[in-house]
């Protein structure tokens, strides 16, 4: 989230650190003391446990033999327990009936040492030796990726991420949604992370193998950070302490992996905007001029404003967005138009409609696609319904053309003048219900879908001109 450069620019880092610092800081918060437990005497051996769970054995070598020597008598003559046994050897739950002594040896057995355990949501545990990991971690994380040395020391004072303006956008409410629970325990030894550096990198990285790349003198830093597309927060944050100028080449191994790390964040960004208010559009309807004209009076100009938003950020992207603020710079100035409202029959409005009863995801043949006639170029779009589905017009127009087309290609058709320099064409139908003379409204039924003429199934070609040149039907806009 936070970086003296160019943090912002990588859309994967947005907010990464920040989730990464307050899981830290929640590590420090949150560990608990344990739990209520039952001291158990079993052969005079003292054994503290809580639901099958380890949490202090005797140091005694004498009582830990004794112990072990009972364990070894339990697996051997299937002994009937009601408890849970444990030793410094093993931690085995033990139901409070007989068990068949396979089932016991097969129990997983580790080694045990104090430590702490980690847990986050559903994943693994993670455990540590030595709580000062966490401190040392997070004071690397916040020393490269807060953008000012101000900011870190109010964090250092106060413990929290603070309010704070980058780059013109604000960032607050810093938290993260995971569940995280750390408990002093023992712990299985040969799970523990035992250095500050392998925990740092666990919290980047989860149980990724480390990749490495050598430093040499024909192999610089910005030459490793180039190949392995590496942002300045993830080469500083997986090589604590490295330098872009570095100049030390003897051999030494930097680690190039991508973060990606185990803490779910969400945080709110809020970002000031100028945006342009688009004008509107004044009518005013009158009676002198046809249905569909428009004659525009005085011009509109478009607005300006500053608009703030907040967004809601999870996991680095935006889930929610909310205006928060719109400070108007330049109020926009209205266009004033009149409208016709004079329907005068056979003259199209210029407002198209569907021709078919298919849909546009039903069109097998674009316009200027392949043509079956034997022509080179395809006039129209073929839009495919069902045989006998109706065909409309697609706006108001005046029928010129009802019948077999003489050269046999187009089948059956309709065509129809609309009066406005448009003319459309429907061809392939099966039966039409119009006649040449014939003023026809905007979706009124044409005809019927059919497949005579050159086709290769049912469909409608329908194909339109202006002033006498076809053009792609789908750039109108049909409502």
């Amino acid at each position: 989230m936070f970086k003296y450069k160019e943090l912002f620019k990588i859309k994967n880092l947005k907010g990464i650190v920040i989730s990464i610092v307050i899981f830290l800081v929640i590590l420090n918060l949150s560990i608990v003391s344990a739990k209520v437990t039952n001291n158990i005497n079993l052969n005079n051996v003292g054994i503290t446990y809580e639901n099958g769970d380890l949490l202090n054995i005797s140091t005694d070598s004498n009582e830990i033999n004794n112990a072990n020597n009972e364990y070894e008598k339990f697996t051997k003559e299937n002994r009937k327990i009601n408890t849970n046994y444990v030793t410094s050897k093993t931690l085995l739950n033990i139901q409070q009936d007989n068990i068949q002594q396979e089932q016991v040896l097969n129990k997983k057995t580790e080694e045990l040492e104090k430590g702490y355990e980690i847990t986050i949501d559903d994943i693994d545990p993670i455990y540590i030796d030595n709580l000062d990991y966490v401190n040392w971690a997070e004071d690397v994380i916040v020393r490269v990726l807060l953008p000012t040395d101000s900011l870190y020391s109010i964090y250092k004072s106060s413990g929290t991420v603070p309010t704070f303006t980058y780059k013109d956008k604000i960032y607050s409410n810093v938290s993260i949604y995971n569940k995280v629970h750390i408990e002093k325990r023992f712990v299985p030894n040969t799970k523990v992370i035992k250095s500050k550096e392998d925990f740092l990198y666990y919290i980047l990285h989860g149980d990724e193998k480390k990749k490495k790349d050598k430093l040499t003198d024909k192999n610089s830093i910005k030459k490793i950070q180039k190949k392995y597309k590496l942002t300045d927060e993830e080469l500083s944050l997986n090589n604590p302490g490295i330098k872009q100028n570095q100049l030390e080449y003897d051999g030494h191994e930097i680690i190039v992996n991508k973060l990606t790390p185990l803490i779910k964040y969400t945080y709110l960004m809020e970002e000031t905007k100028e945006e342009v208010i688009p004008f509107k559009v004044e009518k005013k309807y009158v009676k002198s001029m046809a249905k569909g004209e428009y004659k525009i009076i005085e011009n509109g100009e478009d607005g300006k404003s500053y608009v703030t938003y907040r967004n809601v950020i999870v996991q680095g992207k935006v889930q929610n967005q909310f205006k928060i603020k719109n400070h108007i710079l330049i109020r926009p100035k209205n266009e004033k138009r009149n409208v016709g409202t004079h329907y005068v029959p056979g003259v199209g409005t210029g407002h198209w409609g569907w021709p078919s009863s298919g849909t546009k995801a039903g069109i097998t043949n674009p316009f200027g696609g392949w043509a079956i006639a034997g022509t080179s170029f395809h006039t129209g779009t073929d839009i495919q319904s069902w045989y006998g589905a109706p065909v409309y017009a697609a706006d108001n127009g005046v029928v010129t053309e009802s019948g077999y087309d003489p050269y046999v290609f187009a089948g059956l058709s309709v065509g129809l003048n609309h009066n406005n320099g448009y003319t459309t064409r429907y061809c392939h139908l099966s039966r039409t219900v119009v006649n040449v003379g014939d003023t026809v409204e905007k979706g009124q039924i044409i005809g019927y879908e059919g497949s005579t003429g050159a086709t290769t199934g049912e469909h409608l070609h329908f194909s339109i001109k202006y002033n006498g040149q076809y053009f792609n039907p789908m750039t109108l806009v049909f409502e």
